[in-house]
């Protein structure tokens, strides 16, 4: 059993049933095909903690975590597999605009990018070295990074 404390809910409506994903410590992941009232343990890989997911339809997501872990998903949950991050650092949040492009934020102003679904990720210089929490993009190039200490980054170009 994993170590208390959620991480993070996600649910997709698919075809009238509800598919909720719930990540935690230790690479756990969770999921649910009927509105919470079971959930099955899936295969994740890892052992790291998950700290963020983000899904842009019902079937396609990524997760990220401790020592620059992401993992995707094409199926809903059901399987995950590895990605390359390029970095050791935490990843704590991630967010996809759409299948192909998105954005992980981390430890110590860590900021990655994929323009084709997590197969390469580069990393994009911020001027902080501040743990980044979270990320969000209103479109494909409008998108604003929060962190400690009141860390505010934005674009408007994307990146």
């Amino acid at each position: 059993m994993p170590r208390l404390g959620l991480k993070v809910n996600v649910s997709k409506r698919r075809d009238q049933r509800f598919t909720n994903l719930s990540i935690r410590a230790s690479g756990t992941i969770l999921r649910s095909t009927d509105a919470g009232a079971t959930w099955t343990a899936q295969v994740s890989g890892t052992t790291w903690d998950l700290n963020g997911v983000s899904f842009t339809d019902a079937n396609t997501g990524t997760a990220v975590g401790s020592a620059g872990t992401i993992l995707r998903t094409t199926n809903g949950g059901a399987a995950w597999s590895a990605q390359a991050s390029g970095t050791t650092q935490n990843l704590n949040g991630v967010v996809f605009t759409d299948a192909l492009m998105g954005t992980a934020v981390g430890a110590r102003g860590t900021m990655l990018r994929t323009i084709n679904g997590g197969m390469t990720w580069l990393s994009e210089l911020t001027p902080t070295l501040g743990d980044l929490s979270g990320v969000s993009f209103t479109d494909a190039i409008t998108g604003t990074a929060v962190g400690i200490g009141g860390t505010i980054l934005r674009t408007s170009n994307g990146g």
